[in-house]
């Protein structure tokens, strides 16, 4: 395709074959024309013949386009014409070029600085996190410490416990979750396929759950009676609503929380459902993606991987995850599992390259 100029700005020129363009694109020599409006081996460009156009020579830009050089004259044209236009065109096919590189490199280097930034980042939330429960933790040792040096009761040494395991165990998943992040980036995720009751599995986190929400103030309703089975991996599954299930403690306002779980002959089905801060419908797709929250950091910790982790692992075992929420209305994320997956091969399956 092209472009004729014209008084008021230019009319595109069709390139389709049999046209004077399409000729003019599929050879590699000039196509040098004496007699335009009787040229029997194309269909002439109209705006050429509407500028009473004569006589004129065409060449293939490398497949950029076609430059046309052209007179109202009937004429014919030399050797050393159609090679210097033809030379016009090779300066031209390299100067596109070399613009297409220059931008080509421009993005580059903007894509690696905005990794850089992000890598960071990252590397700044990432001690923040690191580093939060251990000082507590570090507090705490000191205080068993003088509690033991002064034969303090063990109901009291038996609380400072209770709180470092508290903190030991927050480490411990963020660290899964930065060991989950490189599994799943290279394609490491290694699933043990076996029979899952997913209600089964939800009423077990939420019994681990119970006494930290109790001290949050929140209430939470499970409806899991029924079992609700597929082939699945236990831990992942575990995770899943682990996950899911700290996103409504940590956003949810101390609101009560509902968990679902329900499912037909082909798919189990899992609801959880917060009354908190809710999210914004712009920010829908985004909450999903790596390092990434709708809330700022300030107020709510965490490294921004839960979700990221929540969706590629469901997409490892043929889940989905949608959300529906808005701002002040609480968030209700619906998770769906195939019972058995498709292309299932034996008890163990491996997780594919994650971006």
């Amino acid at each position: 395709m092209g472009r004729c100029p014209r008084a008021a700005g230019a009319e595109r020129i069709d390139a389709g074959p049999g046209t004077q363009a399409g000729h003019t694109l599929s050879r590699v020599e000039a196509v040098v024309f004496d007699d335009l409006p009787g040229d029997r081996r194309f269909r002439p460009a109209p705006c050429l013949l509407a500028r009473g156009i004569k006589s004129g020579m065409s060449v293939s830009v490398h497949g950029f386009g076609a430059l046309c050089a052209c007179t109202t004259r009937a004429r014919r044209f030399t050797d050393d014409e159609v090679h210097f236009i033809g030379a016009i065109a090779n300066v031209l096919a390299s100067a596109i070029l070399c613009r297409r590189a220059e931008a080509q490199r421009a993005r580059l280097y903007q894509d690696a600085e905005d990794a850089i930034k992000r890598r960071d980042d990252f590397l700044a939330l990432a001690a923040h996190e690191l580093k939060t429960p251990l000082t507590p933790l570090r507090l705490l040792a000191g205080s068993i410490l003088r509690a033991v040096q002064r034969n303090a009761p063990a109901e009291a040494l038996r609380e400072k416990t209770a709180v470092i395991l508290r903190q030991v165990d927050r480490l411990a998943e963020l660290v899964d979750d930065l060991l989950d992040v490189s599994r799943l980036t290279a394609g490491r995720l290694d699933l043990q396929l076996e029979e899952v009751d997913l209600a089964a599995v939800v009423r077990d986190v939420a019994w681990r759950f119970r006494d930290s929400l109790s001290r949050a103030g929140y209430a939470l309703r499970v409806a899991a009676d029924e079992p609700v089975s597929g082939r699945w991996d236990r831990t992942r599954v575990d995770q899943i609503v682990t996950n899911l299930l700290s996103n409504a403690a940590k956003y949810g306002a101390g609101n009560p929380i509902d968990v679902e779980v329900a499912g037909d002959d082909r798919t189990a089905l899992l609801v959880v459902r917060d009354r908190g801060i809710g999210i914004a419908p712009q920010d829908h797709v985004r909450i999903f993606e790596r390092f990434e929250r709708a809330a700022d950091h300030a107020s709510y910790g965490g490294l921004g991987l839960g979700l990221w982790i929540v969706r590629h692992v469901l997409a490892s075992l043929g889940g989905t995850i949608r959300v529906e929420s808005a701002l002040g209305a609480g968030t209700t994320f619906i998770v769906e599992l195939p019972r058995r997956a498709a292309g299932e091969d034996g008890d163990r399956r491996h997780g594919a390259h994650l971006k």
